[in-house]
């Protein structure tokens, strides 16, 4: 079996699973607006990635991407009923998470959420597909 079949197999498997997800995500899930209330990225951290630039090299000192992950406190309304949990978002480094964000919740139980929605697992799609068109190429 060579590298390019495998790689295109790999490809195609993680983009059933996004595509999978997105389809979950669009007949099970209900899309509600929450206000995000606190976090927990600290101002003295979020300062000091705010002066990482690409710029400065290909490395980033702190993570290797320019996003970051943050656990946030968010209200929210559904059926008549307030809700108040924590969900995570992914934020740019050095910015706070927006106010008011999109979260994707169960109808049976409003208490599970998540604010990865489709528009997310829609990168994951697009990056399978261009992975196994690459693979596709590969001479070997």
């Amino acid at each position: 079996m060579s590298i390019g079949l495998i790689g295109i197999l790999v490809s195609l498997a993680a983009g059933v699973t996004s595509m999978a997800r997105i389809a979950f995500l669009l007949t099970r899930r209900v899309p509600v607006l929450a206000h995000v209330t606190r976090h927990d990225y600290d101002a003295a951290l979020r300062r000091f990635e705010d002066g990482w630039a690409w710029s400065d090299g290909l490395i980033d000192p702190v993570g290797g991407t320019p996003f970051r992950n943050v656990w946030a406190r968010v209200t929210y309304q559904y059926g008549g009923t307030e809700y108040r949990n924590d969900v995570q978002v992914t934020v740019s480094k050095g910015s706070n998470p927006d106010r008011i964000v999109w979260l994707w919740l169960d109808p049976f139980d409003p208490n599970r959420i998540t604010s990865y929605g489709p528009t997310y697992w829609l990168v994951g799609v697009i990056l399978a597909f261009t992975f196994g068109v690459l693979f596709w190429k590969l001479p070997f």
